[in-house]
């Protein structure tokens, strides 16, 4: 496991996921997950002080008793972790990516020793070796495509749940234009000619100016 994988399994295994689930989010297989788990059990209180804070600002969560437990602070840091950090079909893609180029190399691999313990005709072989090797080259770099993207969402997920923190954290009102504040609530803007101007936001609200 990379440290990046071992990252995400301690985080969702404190979150109090299965091993089914943690192996669906992050594509490794179940074995893997479950050992690795077993060998860093989670304590009680961990997984208590996780609960305890956003899962997306990390501000501190008040819990109505007898009530579904809280896991965000508001609806928009709900709507942010939705919107940017959720890479459910992203982890299924993965899983399912990883899978495509364990089979291949092992066809890759059986062919090669079918070709030196038989007398197969060189051009079909050559043909179908090239055609293994194409379909592996093209899961290998949708793979590293999309874990690229994975990266780069979280770690924008992550920034701007820091701004939410300081933001939430301010006494007063903003008083100045703030770019980022703007860039997390608001999808597009459509200027009309008649001069209308019709803000769409990321939670589906629109308004029209």
């Amino acid at each position: 496991m990379t440290a990046e994988e071992i990252c995400r399994v301690s985080q969702l295994q404190r979150e109090g996921y299965g091993y089914k689930k943690i192996a669906s989010l992050t594509g490794l297989p179940v074995n893997t997950v479950k050992a690795y788990c077993r060998r860093h059990p989670v304590s009680k209180e961990d997984t208590a002080a996780e609960n305890t804070l956003c899962k997306m600002c990390g501000k501190e969560l008040e819990q109505t008793p007898h009530k579904r437990k809280r896991i965000f602070c508001s609806d928009v840091c709900r709507l942010i972790q939705q919107t940017l950090s959720d890479c459910t079909e992203i982890d299924t893609e993965i899983s399912e990516l990883r899978e495509e180029i364990e089979v291949v190399a092992e066809l890759t691999r059986k062919y090669i020793a079918e070709n030196s313990n038989t007398a197969l005709n060189q051009e079909e072989y050559n043909a179908r070796y090239e055609s293994l090797v194409e379909r592996y080259n093209h899961a290998a770099d949708r793979l590293e495509a999309l874990e690229k993207t994975k990266t780069e969402r979280e770690a924008k997920a992550d920034s701007i749940g820091a701004f939410m923190f300081s933001l939430s954290e301010r006494d007063e009102p903003l008083t100045e234009f703030d770019d980022r504040l703007w860039l997390t609530v608001v999808d597009t803007v459509t200027a009309h000619e008649d001069g209308r101007l019709v803000f769409n936001f990321k939670n589906g609200a629109e308004i029209t100016a």
